[in-house]
């Protein structure tokens, strides 16, 4: 795992597969805190799990619909304050 992006947090929409998967990877690979939300809390679960194991690194999931603007917000608050 390399500390380039070690301190820091990312937040990926879309992170349960496909693009927001792969990018989710590739942040935790670089030491980021990176907080995954989808709106499949199932498949969001399994792909955190994953890519833990995979890069050694800590992710957490956050379900939320980013047509919602009200759970954006609240996701965005909850993150910032943890």
């Amino acid at each position: 795992m390399s500390t380039l992006l070690k301190n820091k947090v990312a937040i990926v929409t879309g992170s349960a597969q496909g693009i927001g998967e792969a990018t989710s990877e590739v942040l935790s690979r670089e030491g980021a805190l990176v907080m995954m939300c989808d709106i499949n809390s199932r498949k969001l679960i399994d792909t955190v799990r994953n890519i833990s194991q995979k890069t050694g690194n800590i992710c957490n999931a956050h379900k939320v619909d980013v047509t919602n603007e009200a759970q954006v917000i609240k996701t965005v608050q909850e993150i910032v304050l943890h």
